[in-house]
C-alpha cells in the first residue's frame, strides 16, 4: 500500500459518502477544518520530537483536514514541534476530491497573517477560532481622526494604519505567488515556512503580512458581530474533535504508538488510519439513514434541524478488537438484493421487549422509581430505592441519575457481589469489553441493579 493508492481509495469513500441521502443533513460540503493530532512513537525516528505536554518520550503530529460532512480528505505527518499554520493550505489547494470547499476553520495554531493573505488571494476564506481575540491589533486604512469621525464607536478600536503603498507596490508579486500555489507549482507549507523566517524577511513577506492584517481585521469584525457565525465555526471544530476521537479508538495497536522510523512509512500508516476512519463514518451514515427512514415509515416525526447535530464518526457499533471469522459467500447471500443488513433483525430492537420485562420485574422486586425510557420506547428505566440505607453514590442517583446499563455475558460470574438477576439469556447476550458497554448498534444490553448496601464504617 502506497500513499497514491491510499489516496485513491479515500476518494472512492468520499464520493460514495456524498451520494448517501443523509450526508447533506450534516453540512453543505463547502466548509472544512483542520487540526493536529499527536501520536507517540516507539524507537528512533527522524521526525519524532520530545514534547513533554503530550508524550512521555517522543512523538509526531498528523495534520488532518475534515469536511463538515465528517470525512477526512487530507492527512499529513509533521514534526510535533513545528507550527501547524504552514500546513493549512496544502490539502486545501491539493484537494482531488469533488468537494466545493470555499471556507476553512482552524484553531489558534492555524491562524497567521500570511495564511489570511494567501487564503484571500486564492479565493478562499480562513475562519479561525482565535484565542484571546480581544487582544489582537485591528488596522485601519485612513488617518485616525478621519476614521473616528466616520465611525465613533469602532474608530477608536482601530489602532494601527495599514501600509497600503507597500501592498500596491508588491501586488503583482502577490498575485504571481497565489497563482503558483493555486496551480500546484509549489506547496503552501514550503512558501509559508520560508516567508515566516525572521532572519530572511523581504518586501513580499512584509506586503503579505500587511494584507493579512487587513483581512484579519475584517474577519474579526464579522466574527464578533454574528453569534450564528461563531456557532458555525465552533460546530465545525467539534466535528474535527469527534473524528479525532474515532481515529484514536481505531489506532489502538502497539499501544497507540507509531513504530515506523521514516516519514514515508509514517505517512502511509496515517493514510491507512484515514481510510479506516472514513469507512466507519460512511457505514454509520448509511445505517443512520436507514434508521431514519424506518422511523418515518412508522409515522414518527423527525426534525430536520436536529440531524446536523448527529455525528456518524462513532466507534461504538464497530468491533475493533478480537479476531472475527467471516464467511464472505454466506454473508453476501444473507444480505439479499438490498446489500444491507436488515434493520428488523437488529439485536437492540429484538431486545427491547425483554429489557422492558426485566425492568418491570425489577420494579416489583425493588420498588424502583420509574424514569423516562433509555431504549427509545415508552418502557421505564430504574433508579435505586429512595428509602432505607444509603450506598456510595446514592446521593447522585437520587437527583435523577439512572443506573448504568451494563453488558453481562454470564449471570453467575464467580466472585460477583449480590445483584438482582435481571440479565437477558446468555445465548442472546455476547460479552463485550468495558469501553463498548453503551450506545446504539451494540449487542443487547443486560440491566443489572445492585441492591442498596449499608455504608462501611
Amino acid at each position: 500500500m502506497r500513499e497514491e493508492t491510499l489516496r485513491a481509495a479515500n476518494l472512492v469513500l468520499i464520493d460514495y459518502h456524498q451520494q448517501l441521502p443523509l450526508t447533506p443533513s450534516f453540512g453543505s460540503g463547502t466548509l472544512s477544518s483542520s487540526d493536529g493530532q499527536r501520536f507517540p512513537t516507539k524507537g528512533k525516528s527522524i521526525t519524532a520530537r520530545a514534547l513533554s505536554r503530550y508524550f512521555a518520550d517522543e512523538g509526531v503530529s498528523t495534520y488532518t483536514h475534515i469536511t463538515d460532512q465528517h470525512l477526512v480528505y487530507g492527512t499529513k505527518v509533521i514534526v510535533a514541534t513545528d507550527r501547524e499554520a504552514a500546513c493549512v493550505l496544502d490539502e486545501m489547494l491539493g484537494n482531488q476530491a469533488d468537494l466545493p470547499i470555499t471556507e476553512h476553520a482552524t484553531d489558534t495554531h492555524g491562524a497567521s497573517l500570511l495564511n489570511f493573505a494567501l487564503f484571500d488571494l486564492c479565493g478562499l476564506q480562513l475562519s479561525p477560532r482565535i484565542r484571546d481575540l480581544g487582544k489582537i491589533t485591528l488596522y485601519r486604512t485612513a488617518p485616525h481622526g478621519e476614521v473616528c469621525a466616520a465611525y465613533p464607536l469602532a474608530g477608536p478600536l482601530l489602532r494601527r494604519r495599514i501600509n497600503t503603498q507597500l501592498i500596491a507596490d508588491n501586488w503583482d508579486e502577490m498575485l504571481r505567488l497565489a497563482a503558483s500555489l493555486k496551480y500546484g507549482h509549489l506547496t503552501a507549507s514550503l512558501i509559508v515556512a520560508k516567508l515566516s523566517r525572521a532572519d530572511r524577511q523581504n518586501t513580499l513577506a512584509a506586503a503579505l503580512k500587511e494584507y493579512g492584517a487587513l483581512c484579519r481585521t475584517l474577519y474579526a469584525a464579522r466574527y464578533l458581530s454574528r453569534p450564528d457565525y461563531r456557532r458555525k465555526i465552533a460546530r465545525q471544530l467539534n466535528k474535527g474533535e469527534s473524528t479525532h476521537a474515532l481515529r484514536r479508538d481505531i489506532f489502538y495497536a502497539h499501544e497507540g504508538a507509531i513504530r515506523h522510523r521514516h516519514l514515508q512509512h509514517q505517512t502511509e500508516q496515517a493514510w491507512c488510519l484515514t481510510v479506516a476512519a472514513n469507512a466507519v463514518t460512511a457505514w454509520m451514515t448509511e445505517y443512520l439513514g436507514l434508521a431514519l427512514e424506518h422511523m418515518r415509515a412508522q409515522g414518527r416525526l423527525v426534525d430536520e434541524t436536529l440531524l446536523r447535530h448527529i455525528s456518524p464518526a462513532r466507534s461504538e457499533p464497530i468491533g475493533l478488537v478480537g479476531t472475527i471469522t467471516v464467511d464472505i459467500d454466506a454473508e453476501l447471500a444473507r444480505l439479499g438484493s438490498s446489500a444491507r443488513h436488515p434493520l428488523a433483525g437488529h439485536p437492540l430492537r429484538k431486545a427491547r421487549p425483554d429489557v422492558a420485562t426485566a425492568i418491570h420485574a425489577a420494579q416489583r422486586r425493588q420498588e424502583l422509581v420509574p424514569l423516562p425510557d433509555v431504549c427509545g420506547q415508552s418502557a421505564p428505566t430504574a433508579t435505586r430505592p429512595t428509602g432505607g440505607t444509603t450506598a456510595p453514590g446514592d446521593h447522585q442517583r437520587r437527583r435523577g441519575h439512572p443506573l448504568r446499563l451494563r453488558h453481562r455475558a454470564h449471570p453467575s460470574r464467580p466472585g460477583a457481589r449480590h445483584e438482582a438477576d435481571l440479565s437477558l439469556p446468555a445465548t442472546q447476550l455476547p460479552g463485550l469489553p468495558r469501553h463498548r458497554r453503551a450506545g446504539v448498534g451494540r449487542a443487547r444490553p443486560a440491566l443489572r441493579c445492585a441492591r442498596a448496601q449499608p455504608r462501611r464504617p
